[in-house]
């Protein structure tokens, strides 16, 4: 490929995600679609700054990322969903869902949940009363 000059890249997460989105049924309006493309690209882009993504396929995080778009989107019917479900199995040569997709898709939906009550630690003091780097937050 290089003495053609070819410029070759793996697939991305959202590659995963722009590829199912055309899987949804024709009955889908093309704006609910777009609002689902631009929620999965925020997501993704939260998802850079996480290690824990990195560890996994990109299509296992592609597929999480839009299943946690999928459940938190209230315009689909079952039907719809239903049929989704289905077009993205056969695509995806699924017969179940492969491990780390419900842990990729848990993930996503602990970031999307405002943190109400986090409680902040002031910082660790030196003797010389001056403050370390380190703060400590705590999630209740």
């Amino acid at each position: 490929l290089f003495s053609l000059e070819w410029r070759v890249s793996s697939p991305t997460p959202m590659d995963f995600v722009r590829h199912l989105l055309e899987l949804l049924p024709e009955s889908v309006h093309p704006s609910c679609a777009e609002g689902m493309l631009q929620s999965a690209k925020m997501k993704m882009e939260f998802a850079k700054s996480f290690i824990f993504f990195s560890s996994h396929k990109p299509s296992i995080v592609g597929v999480g990322c839009i299943m946690c778009v999928m459940s938190e989107t209230k315009n689909l019917t079952q039907t719809e969903l239903t049929e989704f479900c289905i077009r993205m199995s056969t695509a995806m040569h699924y017969e179940q869902l492969p491990l780390g997709v419900l842990d990729v898709q848990q993930r996503f939906l602990m970031q999307s949940k405002p943190l109400e009550s986090i409680e902040e630690k002031p910082c660790n003091t030196i003797d010389d009363g001056s403050f370390s780097p380190v703060c400590v937050s705590q999630v209740a």
